[in-house]
């Protein structure tokens, strides 16, 4: 598979709280999501759907059978504290045998008070293509094999449990959060990051 990104970084230290929620409303203002009523007979016929299980059990959760932006590996931190605002947009195409993948994808971290950092990811598009086998062994419900999504939004919170001491390497505490815009389910899980930088 090949990997195309083209990335934006801006690193900014915000002086005012008017540029911090102009921050937060441009990064959450696009995640309007548009349900289309669609006839899904084929996909029935083709799956042998029993017409009371819901569709999406059909799909096989697992890594290599779901599209390139499924089930996304989480970003190593680095022990530290970052004290900045920062946002990243960028923009990813996947090339592989019989699918095309282009998305955009934003990063931002958000500190709070210089004690807690949210770190949010998430990909507001993505427009995809593939042939109908890819189409039926992923169970996509996308008759034409080809279209755009919205992607999950990941929020991680790092709390520093132990920060610049003499004897003891810096640990931060993650809690993290997934939202799926469509059905707006929300997932969470618990990472601990233990870094030995600049411990002697």
């Amino acid at each position: 598979m090949l990997v195309f990104t083209f990335l934006v970084f801006i690193r900014i230290k915000f002086k005012s709280r008017v540029k911090q929620k102009l921050l937060f409303f441009f990064l959450f203002s696009t995640m309007l999501v548009s349900s289309q009523d669609e006839d899904f007979r084929w996909w029935n016929d083709i799956h042998d759907w029993d017409g009371v299980t819901p569709w999406n059990s059909y799909i096989n959760v697992a890594p290599g059978t779901m599209g390139p932006n499924a089930l996304p590996v989480p970003e190593m931190r680095n022990g530290f504290l970052d004290t900045f605002y920062t946002a990243s947009i960028s923009g990813e195409m996947h090339l592989a045998e019989n699918e095309f993948v282009a998305n955009a994808y934003i990063e931002a971290n958000i500190p709070i008070k210089n004690a807690v950092s949210m770190q949010v990811t998430w990909y507001p598009y993505e427009y995809f293509i593939t042939d109908t086998t890819v189409r039926d062994f992923r169970a996509a419900r996308t008759k034409e094999a080809k279209g755009s999504a919205t992607g999950d939004l990941y929020i991680a919170t790092v709390i520093p449990i132990v920060q610049n001491h003499a004897k003891w390497p810096d640990i931060l505490i993650g809690i993290n959060f997934i939202i799926t815009p469509k059905k707006c389910q929300l997932g969470s899980s618990l990472s601990i990051l233990i870094t030995a930088s600049d411990f002697v």
